[in-house]
């Protein structure tokens, strides 16, 4: 097996598992991504990196040639069919019963396989190859056939149905997505079986299906309304909106606060009576951006700014304001972020150069602060700003 090709298999295999790890979490409220998928998904990358780890341990492939190889990756069909049933229908439940109920032919099929494997080694004369290819054509035929007949009565004859409703025609893209994927993963072997004895076919149909993996795992965290599910994402947007900058939330008005130290006693009376027009004054200055934006930017640079002591700005912030003052300048910066995002700063720019554009040194204080100031992590507030426009 060619390195180029074990590589595949485990980034392919690793990429699949750690995608369906994720979008299990939501699959309860996700429409787009039920368990059933999540489970195709998995036995799916589950064989890749099984492939991949096998050989690089024991220096040969899991699998005897590509063809039975196909015939344990086509299991997956049945789960694909429960799936598109599952999303087609929200009356189909989830039901173990059902899955062991479809799965009870292709379990058999490979025990078949596996047994007519292990005995052609032994007695050469026993081949059971070409009723083994009549079971696998009936099987993917008659799978592909239901897949196919689910999907026309949900997405193009179904009458009554508003087909100008935003999760309708997420939906419709996504199984016929998945349908098209599944054609070739099915279809594949039947093909390149006629061609089994020519050299390098074994090469064909592993790599086909891995690049068809990492494709699928791809367009899921590509696609916020496919990873969150629709309602969900509704949901992290409407959030997402109500995220402003309010003040009123940090600042302690109060009077009657007791400072603890003998100099601070001596501030009070002079900064109580001022203390709203500071705090005014240092709204001002916010809402220009520009000022706290700056990467060096200090207590002492706002004092000079604004021409107040800065004796007096370090007893607001110790005594008036909830957060320090150094929290403050990262709150504004994510919130100056935010604002970029929305106005689609990111088209042309990375998220490395948005951290350094709102004045955080590096990415990594900027992804922190943005995480821990909107609970959403930059790139995921990006996807659901995008996918708002979509919707």
């Amino acid at each position: 097996m060619k390195i180029y090709l074990i590589v595949l298999l485990l980034v392919s295999g690793i990429f699949g598992i750690t995608v369906s790890s994720i979008a299990i979490k939501n699959y309860k409220s996700n429409a787009e991504i039920n368990i059933h998928f999540i489970l195709f998904l998995m036995v799916l990358s589950l064989i890749k990196l099984g492939t991949g780890i096998h050989f690089i341990v024991f220096k040969k492939e899991l699998f005897s040639d590509f063809f039975f190889e196909s015939n344990v990756s086509v299991l997956a069909l049945t789960l694909i069919y429960c799936y598109l049933k599952n999303t087609c229908n929200e009356n189909y439940a989830v039901k173990t019963k059902r899955i062991l109920l479809h799965s009870i032919f292709p379990l058999f099929y490979i025990a078949i396989s596996i047994y007519s494997d292990n005995t052609e080694e032994n007695n050469p004369k026993f081949n059971l190859t070409s009723l083994l290819y009549c079971m696998f054509f009936t099987y993917i035929t008659t799978y592909d056939y239901l897949c196919i007949r689910i999907t026309y009565k949900k997405f193009l004859n179904e009458k009554g149905k508003n087909k100008s409703e935003s999760k309708f025609k997420i939906i419709q893209k996504w199984a016929n997505f998945i349908y098209h994927q599944i054609i070739i993963i099915t279809f594949s072997p039947l093909l390149l079986y006629w061609f089994k004895d020519s050299k390098g076919m074994e090469f064909i149909y592993q790599p086909t299906t891995s690049v068809i993996l990492i494709i699928v795992s791809c367009k899921i965290i590509s696609c916020p309304e496919i990873f969150y599910g629709y309602n969900t994402l509704k949901d992290k947007i409407s959030k997402n909106q109500q995220l402003t900058l309010k003040f009123d939330s940090i600042w302690i008005y109060s009077d009657k606060i007791t400072p603890n130290k003998i100099q601070d006693l001596t501030l009070k009376s002079k900064i109580d009576p001022k203390l709203i027009g500071y705090i005014n004054q240092i709204e001002e200055i916010i809402h220009q951006n520009s000022f706290f934006i700056q990467s060096d930017v200090k207590i002492k640079n706002l004092s000079l700014h604004l021409n107040i002591p800065m004796s007096h700005l370090n007893y607001i912030f110790k005594y008036h304001s909830k957060v320090t003052f150094i929290e403050l300048k990262n709150i504004i910066k994510v919130h100056y972020a935010t604002t970029l995002i929305q106005e689609g700063y990111l088209k042309s720019n990375t998220l490395n150069c948005l951290s350094k554009e709102v004045g955080f040194i590096s990415y990594d204080p900027f992804y922190k602060n943005f995480k821990k100031i909107t609970g959403t992590t930059p790139l995921d507030y990006h996807n659901t700003i995008r996918a708002n426009k979509e919707l």
